[in-house]
C-alpha cells in the first residue's frame, strides 16, 4: 500500500456507511453507547490521566462514518463524559479552573476534527459518485465503440494502437492493433489500378505526422481472401495543450452496398436511355409506315392506335419483368389476349426465354397477323381457327426456335396486291434474329413460319 492508498478497512467502512442511510436516532444511539463505553474504559483502566485522549478517535470515526452532526454530538458527549469522570463534588462548579479550560479546548479542537472528518466523508462520497459515473460512462463509451456500425480506431502519436473496435477488424479482415506506425501497411489499401498505398499515403499517417484532416475519402481495401471492399475513411489529428499532435482518430465506413447501388442506378439510366431510343424509333416507324400505307386518314388513325396498343402491351409485360428475360409463352398470350376470347386460338410451345427486343417484335408481328386474320382470314368467320406453335431444335451452329402461325377453316386466301408495313414487318422477323421468315398464302389458310437463333432472341 502506497502513501496515497486508503486503508482497506477504512475504505470498506466508508463504503458501508455511504451505502446505508441510517436514521438520526440510530446514529446518535450508536455514538452514545460507544462514548459511554470509552468513558467507562477510561475510568477503570486509564484513570484521570489526560481524560479526553481516548475520545478523540471516537469523535473522528463518528464524523467520518456518520456525518458532521453526529461528530459534533460525539464531541459534546465526550466532553461531558470526561468531565463527569474527573469531577469533584467538593468543587463549586464540579471541575477546577484548569479542567474547565481543558474541557473547553477539547470541545473546540475536537469539533474541528469532527468537521474535518465530515468533510473528508463528503469528499469520499463525491469521489465514489464520480467513480461510479466514470465507470458507467466508460462502459457506455466502450459499448458504443465496440458496437458502432463503422470501423473506429484511436492511435497515439507514435502510431501505436490505443483502441480499435471489432467492426474495424471485420472491415479490414485482419487485426492491425500491434506494432508502430508501420502497422498501417497491413491494411493493404490499394488504388483503383491495383497498386498499393505507400505508408505516407495513408490518411491516418498523414493525420499523425502532419496534422492533416481527411473526410470521407475513397479507401479501397484488399482483404486477405483477395476480395476488395470499397470504403470511405475520415481521419483527424488529436492535439495536446501545447498544440502538438498526440494521436489520431480514424473512422472507416463500408460503402460497398451504396456504391453498388450507384453503379446499378447508372446502368439503369443507361438502359432506360437505350430503351427510350429504341421505343421512339419503333414509334416513328409505326407512324410513318401506317400513314404511308393507309388509304384514308381514318384508316391511318385506326392502324396507328391499334399498333400503339400492341406496343403498350409489350411494354407492360417487359416492365413487369423489370426489362429482363421473359417467357415467349407470356409474350404470345399477351399479344393475342384481345382475340383469344372464344377458344379459336391454340397456343402451344416449349419454354423459351426472349429479351426485350424480341418480345416487342413478336408482339407487333402477332398483332399484325391477328388483325389480318380478323379482317380477311380465319378469324373473320365463325368456323375459322388459328394454331400458334413453336419448338426448339438443333442447328449446325447451335439452337434455333421455329415459330409457326397457321390459319385453318377460313375463307380462300389470296396473296395481297401490295406489301404494307405489317407484311414487311412480318417478313423481317426471322432475319432480325439470325434466322429466316416465310409467308405462305395457301388456299386453306395463311401460314407463316419463322426461325431465329435461340441466343439472339435473348438479347435486350
Amino acid at each position: 500500500m502506497t502513501d496515497t492508498d486508503m486503508s482497506p478497512l477504512l475504505d470498506r467502512l466508508l463504503s458501508w456507511s455511504l451505502e446505508r442511510s441510517l436514521s438520526a436516532w440510530i446514529r446518535y444511539s450508536i455514538t452514545t453507547v460507544v462514548i459511554i463505553a470509552v468513558g467507562l474504559f477510561r475510568m477503570l483502566i486509564v484513570g484521570s490521566i489526560v481524560p479526553w485522549l481516548l475520545f478523540i478517535p471516537v469523535v473522528l470515526t463518528a464524523g467520518l462514518l456518520l456525518g458532521r452532526g453526529t461528530g459534533i454530538y460525539a464531541t459534546l458527549l465526550s466532553a461531558a463524559v470526561a468531565g463527569l469522570s474527573i469531577g469533584d463534588p467538593a468543587e463549586q462548579f464540579w471541575l477546577t479552573g484548569p479542567q474547565w479550560i481543558g474541557t473547553t479546548l477539547f470541545v473546540l479542537v475536537v469539533s474541528g476534527v469532527a468537521i474535518l472528518a465530515a468533510e473528508l466523508r463528503a469528499v469520499f462520497a463525491r469521489a465514489q459518485r464520480l467513480g461510479i459515473a466514470k465507470g458507467a460512462a466508460e462502459a457506455s463509451l466502450n459499448a458504443v465503440f465496440e458496437n458502432a456500425p463503422v470501423g473506429l480506431s484511436l492511435a497515439a502519436a507514435s502510431g501505436k494502437s490505443v483502441l480499435i473496435n471489432e467492426q474495424m477488424r471485420r472491415l479490414l479482415g485482419r487485426d492491425i492493433s500491434q506494432g508502430g506506425i508501420d502497422r498501417y501497411l497491413g491494411v493493404n489499401a490499394i488504388h483503383d489500378d491495383g497498386s498499393s498505398y505507400t505508408l505516407g499515403e495513408y490518411p491516418q499517417v498523414d493525420a499523425i505526422r502532419h496534422g492533416v484532416e481527411t473526410h470521407a475519402a475513397p479507401f479501397l481495401i484488399e482483404r486477405p481472401d483477395s476480395s476488395r471492399l470499397r470504403t470511405e475513411i475520415s481521419s483527424v489529428p488529436l492535439y495536446g495543450r501545447d498544440g502538438a499532435v498526440t494521436g489520431a482518430v480514424s473512422v472507416i465506413v463500408d460503402v460497398e452496398e451504396r456504391e453498388r447501388a450507384v453503379d446499378h442506378q447508372t446502368l439503369l439510366i443507361g438502359e432506360l436511355a437505350h430503351r427510350m431510343k429504341n421505343t421512339m424509333a419503333m414509334v416513328q416507324a409505326i407512324v410513318h409506315q401506317s400513314l404511308r400505307s393507309a388509304g384514308t386518314l381514318a384508316e391511318a388513325r385506326e392502324s396507328v392506335i391499334s399498333r400503339f396498343e400492341a406496343l403498350v402491351r409489350a411494354q407492360d409485360l417487359l416492365t413487369s419483368a423489370d426489362w429482363r428475360l421473359t417467357n415467349l409463352d407470356a409474350v404470345v398470350r399477351g399479344a393475342l389476349e384481345t382475340v383469344n376470347g372464344d377458344g379459336r386460338l391454340l397456343i402451344a410451345g416449349c419454354p423459351v426465354e426472349v429479351g426485350a427486343r424480341a418480345a416487342m417484335s413478336f408482339t407487333l408481328v402477332l398483332h399484325e397477323l391477328a388483325t389480318n386474320a380478323l379482317k380477311y382470314g380465319a378469324l373473320s368467320i365463325p368456323t375459322g381457327r388459328v394454331e400458334v406453335r413453336w419448338r426448339e431444335e438443333g442447328t449446325e451452329t447451335g439452337r434455333s426456335v421455329v415459330f409457326t402461325w397457321q390459319e385453318l377453316g377460313g375463307p380462300v386466301v389470296l396473296p395481297p396486291s401490295r406489301k404494307g408495313f405489317g407484311t414487311r414487318l412480318i417478313d423481317s422477323m426471322g432475319r432480325g434474329f439470325g434466322g429466316q421468315s416465310e409467308f405462305q398464302y395457301d388456299p386453306t389458310g395463311v401460314r407463316w413460319q419463322a426461325s431465329a437463333d435461340t441466343e439472339r432472341l435473348k438479347t435486350t
